[in-house]
């Protein structure tokens, strides 16, 4: 429902100073103020698919985005079962079910894509928590083993040679991805057929409140309003920029994610690949046009905690050595492009999912650690029961916006 407010305002002038002769200026103001039952800050694949499940649920739902594009179109799109910290993998591995689910009924729409994926293993301990992995896939059903035969390696990725160093790797034929900029655009269409409403290149400047403690929506730097039954922010990294105004904030920094764009020399696998360094992972993803896609999180790097989205071009050639060491045809691959993103870390590596204890209506979906694909099936799934007022099929204590953290 749209309403348009007309205020007058009159700036009152006496310039008679024998009587009070009064000369009225009369400014119309025009506030508009849309109203829905969600509204949801930040256009990324997290508030996208939390709009398409909250309208297929037939909720009205504005979403709110300054780029229009959200920023989840260079993201490589991984949705991997396995690789995952304890307090996370739980969460992970329900949101991996829901995609596969979302995928089989949706394809087209999502941009899902089945590849497979092969995480490797080169020291000890990488190589326990890839085994315990496999052993956790199993037991939830999902096909999965550890391969440590190079040589059956070699030939299940169809390569020449592997680092020396490679000690072994998880295999799960049943990993998928998303095609990002394919899932971005035709998301965005499906939800706007479904009935949300997207104000894009409109930025949050304030909340609006009901009282002391009720947040009944945000208010755009346009001057535009939207109330709501409910708020959700998923606008990632920058969130504290409006949500430390009412002493909201949340611990959580920037990490600059570079993905880049190669072209190999030679064959590569058509499984999602993924290697723990130790300030971040290594991702890769072949592109059927020829281009390999090979994303660096760099969660933990002290010289990427920076919001600058500028590319650090040691970062680059450091990825491209380091994974040119598991696999031949990267060795001198052309580079294409580089595209940078900041993703947001929180300190331990856990999202940020739930309703404020401080304020009634607001919602939290934030600092996802560059994993928002791989989140976003399963955060979907918890804020449509959050906003009907039921418990989520999962438990979702670990990632309390409230939760502290030890020095």
């Amino acid at each position: 429902m749209l309403l348009q407010s007309s205020v007058k305002i009159k700036s009152i002038i006496s310039n008679n100073k024998k009587e009070s002769a009064l000369s009225v200026k009369v400014i119309l103001v025009n506030m508009t103020i849309d109203t829905a039952d969600i509204c949801i800050v930040g256009g990324g694949i997290i508030g996208m698919y939390a709009a398409y499940k909250l309208s297929e649920q037939g909720k009205s739902v504005r979403l709110i985005d300054k780029l229009y594009a959200g920023s989840s179109r260079y993201n490589i799109g991984d949705i991997l079962y396995s690789g995952h910290t304890d307090n996370v993998a739980p969460f992970m591995r329900y949101s991996s079910k829901l995609w596969r689910g979302a995928g089989e009924e949706h394809e087209e729409t999502f941009g899902f894509e089945r590849r497979g994926s092969v995480y490797f293993a080169r020291t000890e301990d990488q190589e326990a928590h890839l085994k315990q992995d496999a052993a956790h896939m199993k037991a939830d059903g999902a096909e999965s083993f550890y391969e440590s035969d190079l040589e059956a390696l070699k030939e299940h990725l169809q390569v020449n040679r592997l680092s020396e160093a490679v000690r072994g790797a998880l295999i799960a034929p049943r990993d998928a991805a998303i095609n990002s900029r394919l899932s971005v655009d035709a998301l965005r269409k499906q939800i706007t057929q479904g009935g949300v409403k997207i104000w894009g290149s409109d930025a949050v400047k304030e909340f609006v409140f009901d009282g002391d403690n009720k947040i009944i929506g945000v208010k755009t730097d346009t001057g535009e309003e939207c109330h709501a039954k409910k708020t959700i922010i998923t606008s990632g990294v920058w969130s504290n920029r409006f949500l430390s105004g009412i002493n909201a904030e949340v611990p959580m920094r920037p990490a600059r994610c570079h993905v880049i764009q190669a072209f190999p020399n030679g064959k590569v696998p058509h499984q999602m690949m993924a290697y723990r360094l130790k300030y971040g992972e290594i991702l890769a993803k072949y592109i059927d046009d020829g281009r390999m896609l090979v994303s660096y999180t760099a969660l933990k790097d002290p010289a990427q905690a920076t919001g600058n989205t500028e590319t650090d071009e040691s970062a680059v050639e450091f990825v491209l050595r380091n994974f040119s060491d598991l696999l031949t045809p990267m060795e001198g691959a052309k580079i294409r492009e580089v595209n940078v993103m900041s993703t947001a870390v929180t300190p331990d590596y856990a999202p940020y999912l739930g309703e404020s204890a401080q304020y009634d209506g607001l919602t939290y979906a934030i600092g996802f650690n560059g994993k928002s694909y791989a989140y976003a099936a399963g955060v979907g799934d918890v804020l449509c029961d959050l906003t009907d007022g039921n418990a989520p099929k999962i438990d979702i204590s670990a990632f309390s916006p409230h939760r502290t953290f030890g020095k």
